[in-house]
């Protein structure tokens, strides 16, 4: 297996200040622990169901999530040129769509700026609410986070595995990730803490395999040449890049991608990502944090779908799209929380055995029991001063 370390020079962006740096990771010599013995039969495959979140894996026995109906249902009437709709089970017409839905002032006074938005200084009284409204999701979701915070010196990689730098790494990543996803939650900033989630998801899945196969560091290696690549012959193409370089600076490119693919001879037949993720999942065993976390933020956040717009849109009792939102919300709020509480917890799973960390087991089984007691997330009532 290559050894991880700088794959090529930092490079020019014509067009941009910035730099491009090539390197994966930049690997010191030091003292390796690889003869330490690896724990086995300490955590089970068992184990891992009980960090799938509840409702998420109900979902995803019983189909998608719903879908947003009210969105759907309203552009297919403005599609076919009728703004009313009728009651299936009374037969009379629905309120008319406004013709200029505008959007919608705040839903709390002290939740957003009207000049501000999310950067007002006032944001403050709308977390403290949000947090007390959903306190005992912010309570359980902190207490995974103090333990992942006290395992972090424990995942000490020698830095002469690559296995085991990599896996340090993933795992903080996510653990960052956990805790960006919990602060943009308590700002009622939904859609964009289920982005978080879901990059952290696929953290966690690349970590689960690396933990169980040190070759996939081969295939990050190969993801980074090609992505490398990629952009690069993507400049030579672009008219308006190349129109800003100078005969020079494509040159220079020119001999970057050529210098990489001496290196790396498999970078010239890479034809699409090197990472699967989720022939990953499959791969390490954690196909289920695939099929609920991953699947699901990606629909209803990350990716620019209906699902994620139904978020922005104001409905009436009938289902009419009223008006549209702006500002803080509550909405999905204990279930973000706990697909990222899933997405920490196979974290932390993955480096139990990897990082030779026995008091984390049970630890992290306390934990577990203090997220299941909560409930299905859907079931969740805030609680109101």
């Amino acid at each position: 297996m290559a050894q991880l370390g700088p794959v090529f020079g930092a490079t020019h962006v014509p067009g941009n200040e910035g730099i491009v740096h090539g390197g994966i990771y930049s690997v010191r010599e030091g003292q390796t622990e690889s003869g330490q013995p690896i724990l086995s039969g300490k955590v089970t495959e068992s184990a891992l169901g009980a960090l799938l979140p509840e409702a998420e894996l109900g979902l995803w026995v019983m189909g998608e999530r719903g879908l947003a109906r009210a969105f759907v249902g309203a552009l297919k009437r403005i599609q076919q040129g009728d703004r009313r709709s009728i009651d299936r089970g009374t037969g009379r017409r629905r309120h008319k769509i406004p013709r200029n839905a505008s959007m919608g002032r705040r839903e709390r006074k002290d939740h957003v700026s009207q000049s501000q938005g999310f950067l007002s200084a006032d944001l403050s009284v709308s977390i403290a609410n949000i947090r007390r409204d959903f306190e005992p999701w912010f309570a359980v979701a902190e207490g995974f986070n103090a333990l992942a915070m006290r395992v972090l010196p424990d995942v000490k990689a020698a830095t002469n595995n690559n296995q085991q730098v990599v896996a340090a790494a993933l795992y903080g990543r996510a653990l960052t990730s956990f805790q960006a996803s919990l602060i943009l939650a308590e700002r009622g900033l939904i859609a964009d803490a289920r982005t978080v989630v879901r990059a952290a998801a696929e953290t966690a899945i690349v970590l689960s395999a690396v933990a169980k196969d040190a070759a996939v560091c081969d295939l990050l290696i190969d993801r980074h040449v090609w992505h490398h690549v990629k952009i690069r012959k993507a400049w030579l193409r672009d008219p308006q890049a190349t129109a800003h370089m100078t005969p020079e600076e494509a040159a220079a490119v020119k001999e970057t991608i050529s210098d990489v693919e001496a290196q790396f001879p498999q970078s010239k037949t890479l034809t699409r990502d090197p990472v699967a993720v989720a022939a990953l999942a499959d791969k390490a065993g954690v196909a289920a944090l695939y099929n609920t976390v991953y699947r699901s933020t990606s629909g209803d956040a990350a990716h620019t779908s209906l699902d994620a717009l139904n978020r922005h849109i104001r409905v009436d009792a009938n289902g009419d799209i009223s008006g549209m939102k702006f500002g803080p919300s509550g909405d999905d709020l204990p279930a973000t929380l706990s697909d990222a509480i899933s997405v920490l917890g196979f974290a932390l799973h993955a480096v139990a055995d990897l990082f030779q960390i026995p008091e984390l087991i049970n630890d992290l089984a306390a934990c577990v029991a203090d997220w299941k007691a909560l409930g299905a997330p859907s079931d969740y009532k805030p609680k109101q001063a």
